[in-house]
């Protein structure tokens, strides 16, 4: 194991630690000789990322535009409860829940332990929900997430946190719950976390683990609200998400997704998509794989085997334009697929080559046309504020959006985030890891990330984001069809709050 050295805590959450963090009386039980216990996970009120959009865009999208259950918990969650523990997700951010709220549901459950998933632009944001839920339950506090990966040492100078998985959490995770009942004697012995000891930070070993999602129960929906989980675009409800694969093999240079891809057996895939049809009755599944498509053999095994089941419901999809192919697209429509989100991201060729993402723009424009003879629906997803973007490169990309007249479109900001090889390069050239110094408390650090060799910047990136959705769908040609579509009042309230936020 790794001990490094002592570094300040949050003063906030300072105290002495004799002792490792253990469950209390009375909140755990036994099964064959092996720890059972009360588990809980919360998915905190959350926003959308705040770097990446306009405020009054990330405001709308975050009341009403987007919300998902969280994956990484609900596999958790099937996994522990598989095992013999019980198990409670707390989806405060679904169900609109104060952090008053949340606390007493969690006393009404009285767990022995809860864990939360920590995403990088949102971890000071939950540390402020882990604070007081911490101090009004006294248990130990499980954290894991991509981001305790990237930066165990920061996050665990938070003393809220009391034990860190670093990695995927299948085996780690309930091999963690033993050595906590323990008494903590065998924590050293648990691959994959981090913990406090004597005031220094621990980082054990490193966990070398294959489980893949096809060695998982599925994820563990029954303890969702599933009511509560919708979309601007949504068009059926209930719907749910789930993954068909994790990763990608692409190496796009602000991706921090890259370097591993693992794809599902479609037996295996299709086995969760009739179970959520049967079982829980959703109408709608939203797949969440950065490429869908990437192996389009797969793809037809997929929707061909979802076609012989008989299942009835739709989805959508996230792929890149140069993976897709007319018969593919047409398969996918007859199996229920309603949508394809296209990732174009930049119409000017530089830029494009910088970025790792130089699609053909013949390419972009036979995607949307095969999409539209197989009748779906399509988004495009494109970024401001790329190294090399000028003012003449945004124009372009406005443009390209425009003359690929995708049903909808969603233009962001290019974020650096960790692990990317963008944000290496902004680390190597101005020797600051913004991430590290936000993760150890400076909030306000992240709005000081250089856009890598991009001329446009700050407020002037906002004001072009903003001019950007209003060319798209401010035209008449996009409003008269939209309205032509609209089956429903609830499909009428979102898109209205969609438009309310560019206005």
């Amino acid at each position: 194991m790794l001990s490094l050295p002592r570094i300040p805590a949050d003063p906030l959450c300072r105290g002495a630690q004799r002792r490792f963090p253990a469950f209390p009386p009375g909140r755990r039980g036994s099964n064959r000789g092996g720890v059972i216990v009360k588990v809980a996970f919360v998915n905190p009120k959350n926003e959308m990322p705040k770097l990446k959009y306009s405020r009054k865009v990330q405001k709308q999208y975050s009341n009403r535009g987007q919300v998902f259950p969280n994956l990484s918990i609900c596999y958790l969650a099937a996994l522990l409860e598989r095992q013999g523990h019980t198990v409670m997700i707390v989806d405060s951010n679904a169900l609109g829940l104060s952090l008053g709220e949340t606390i007493a549901r969690l006393r009404d459950f009285s767990p022995a332990v809860i864990g939360f998933n920590l995403l990088t632009e949102s971890f000071l944001d939950t540390l402020e929900a882990i604070k007081p839920i911490k101090e009004a339950l006294r248990v130990p506090i499980i954290v894991g997430g991509f981001h305790l990966k990237m930066y165990p040492r920061e996050s665990m100078t938070h003393r809220c946190i009391d034990y860190a998985v670093i990695g995927p959490g299948w085996k780690t995770l309930p091999e963690l719950l033993a050595a906590i009942e323990d008494g903590g004697g065998r924590l050293d012995r648990v691959n994959g976390i981090a913990y406090r000891e004597d005031g220094d930070v621990v980082l054990t070993e490193p966990r070398q683990d294959p489980t893949t999602l096809d060695d998982v129960p599925f994820p563990a929906r029954h303890l969702l609200p599933n009511d509560r989980y919708t979309t601007i675009l949504t068009q059926h409800w209930p719907i749910t998400v789930m993954l068909s694969g994790m990763g990608c093999p692409f190496h796009c240079l602000y991706c921090d997704m890259t370097g591993f891809h693992h794809l599902r057996h479609p037996q295996r895939v299709t086995d969760e998509i009739e179970e959520c049809v049967k079982r829980f009755g959703f109408r709608e599944i939203f797949i969440q794989d950065e490429t869908f498509t990437v192996n389009r053999k797969r793809v037809v095994a997929i929707c061909e085997e979802i076609i012989r089941r008989g299942l009835k419901f739709s989805f959508a999809i996230r792929t890149r334009p140069d993976c897709v192919d007319r018969e593919t697209l047409k398969i996918m429509k007859a199996a229920g697929c309603v949508r394809v989100n296209y990732g174009f991201e930049a119409a000017d060729e530089d830029v494009a080559r910088r970025i790792k993402r130089d699609i053909p723009i013949e390419t972009m424009f036979n995607a949307v046309r095969w999409a539209k003879e197989a009748d779906l629906m399509t988004l495009g997803f494109f970024l401001l504020g790329a190294p090399g973007e000028t003012e003449r490169s945004i124009k372009k990309n406005i443009d390209l959006a425009i003359a690929l007249d995708t049903d909808y479109v969603s233009i962001s900001k290019l974020v650096p985030v960790p692990n990317s090889e963008l944000y290496e390069m902004i680390k190597a050239r101005t020797g600051t890891d913004y991430w590290s110094e936000f993760t150890l408390g400076d909030r306000d650090i992240i709005n000081k990330i250089a856009y890598f060799d991009s001329s446009i910047q700050g407020r002037e990136l906002d004001l072009w984001l903003r001019r950007a959705y209003r060319a798209f769908y401010l035209r008449p040609r996009f409003i008269a069809r939209t309205l032509g579509r609209i089956r429903s009042w609830r499909e009428l309230v979102n898109l209205a709050t969609s438009a309310w936020s560019i206005l």
